[in-house]
């Protein structure tokens, strides 16, 4: 975990450039260096680097270099900084590959198969996800093998490759709490506890939610207890306890404050205007949804951990125009294109994606596009194996279709089905109020 991140990143950068290293001071000098970065791992995946040989202090000086760069990867993936954070890793990638094998080698694949889906070269991703484990097998460091198993879940799942991200996770929770790191144990379990979502496990989420809450009460992390209060959202809002929520995500909001974590806060203040909204709290909703935009607004995604924020804050503009207010449209056009964008970088958020470009060409009139945009959201939910997003479209298609039509009744039982087998409350009693009553007998 991080504490105050923007002060800590200006740590990280002076000791970068105290071992010679200078991080670049300007957006456009950083996009440089992350081309010379690119294109110098691009030559090591032609011509392999050569490891420094006979030279134990060049060796200790480049693994030096790749753990400070590899801190300041980290503290730019919480600053949602995209362009930062695959610059800093390419870095560590480089300067590992020069010292040879090691545990920094098997944790920088394991973040680059991260960086490499970020920017859509998923073909590349899985090359190091795969290098990531057999170097962390290899080199018997059981830390490095948790670091991999981390990153290399985190892109499993932002691809929606669940299964494999639901095992890894777990072989990583088992090893780092037989070393005793419950630091690592809490980042490990927050992804678990994302996949669990995805995968409707809202029960065992719940359970996992529980166990982070009692570890973090004992930690002195603001961080760390934030993390956990966020997880526990995750199956608040969808078993409709929303008093629960409102209260959690206010407290994690509070512990967030000042610490520079933009990734963290997006998703605090994203999920605070939904919970907000279901509450019939429009004001709020929009005050926490305009505070989540504000942020979104001053960085590029990179952490799949917060599709939750960005989706939130779609949700919250997307509903206030339907509900008639005028000012809400721009920013719900606003928050549809960047939540494309976001679902262009993790495809794990595309079903969301076309969940919302439905509803906004439905409020425009354009009932077809919507339709299609619906369909195309299940299809992707069904081929993911995500069944609240699969509930969730099915719930759009049958409430849209007009009422006597038989795929009305149809769509809507089954996103019904789906609701009360992952014991999803708040929309299982949406799709009733949109069913038909049963009719009485005299």
């Amino acid at each position: 975990m991080v504490g105050d991140c923007e002060r800590e990143i200006e740590i990280a950068d002076r000791a970068v450039a105290l071992l010679g290293r200078p991080v670049p001071g300007t957006p456009r000098r950083v996009l440089g260096d992350l081309a010379g970065q690119a294109l110098r791992q691009g030559l090591h995946r032609l011509l392999p680097a050569r490891p420094v040989r006979g030279d134990p202090e060049a060796r200790a000086d480049a693994l030096e270099a790749a753990r400070a760069y590899e801190r300041l990867a980290l503290l730019n993936y919480y600053a949602n900084a995209r362009e930062a954070a695959v610059s800093s890793v390419l870095h560590v990638a480089n300067l590992a590959e020069r010292a040879g094998p090691s545990p920094e080698l098997a944790r920088a694949y394991g973040a680059m198969s991260v960086a490499a889906g970020v920017v859509g070269l998923h073909a590349l991703a899985r090359r190091y996800r795969q290098w990531g484990h057999d170097t962390a097998r290899r080199s018997d460091d059981l830390p490095a093998l948790v670091f991999v198993l981390l990153t290399t879940s985190a892109y499993d799942l932002s691809v929606g490759n669940l299964s494999a991200a639901c095992a890894a996770l777990t072989e990583g929770l088992e090893i780092a709490q037989d070393l005793d790191d419950q630091r690592r144990w809490a980042e490990v379990a927050a992804l678990l506890a994302q996949v669990l979502y995805h995968q409707g496990e809202l029960g065992r989420l719940a359970t996992l939610s529980a166990e982070m809450r009692t570890m973090a009460s004992h930690a002195d992390d603001a961080q760390r207890k934030a993390h956990a209060l966020l997880i526990e959202a995750w199956h608040l809002l969808p078993e409709g306890r929303l008093d629960a929520a409102v209260a959690g995500l206010g407290e994690a909001a509070r512990l967030l404050q000042g610490q520079g974590s933009r990734a963290d806060e997006i998703l605090a203040h994203g999920m605070l205007g939904l919970a907000h909204l279901r509450r019939q709290d429009q004001e709020r909703a929009r005050m926490a949804a305009d505070q989540a935009a504000n942020l979104i607004a001053r960085s590029k995604p990179v952490a799949v951990s917060i599709l939750e924020g960005y989706a939130g804050v779609t949700e919250v503009y997307l509903s206030l125009w339907a509900a008639g207010d005028r000012s809400a449209m721009g920013p719900a056009r606003q928050a549809c294109a960047t939540f494309r964008r976001y679902a262009r970088a993790l495809p794990i958020a595309r079903p969301r994606a076309w969940l919302f470009q439905g509803l906004a060409a439905h409020r425009t009139g354009r009932q077809r596009r919507a339709a299609a945009a619906w369909r195309k959201s299940l299809a992707l939910a069904e081929r993911m194996a995500v069944p609240y997003e699969q509930g969730r479209a099915l719930y759009e298609i049958g409430r849209h279709t007009p009422t006597g039509l038989p795929g009305r009744q149809a769509h809507l039982a089954r996103a019904a089905e789906i609701f009360q087998a992952i014991g999803a409350t708040y929309e299982l009693a949406q799709v009733q109020a949109a069913m038909p009553s049963p009719r009485r007998t005299p």
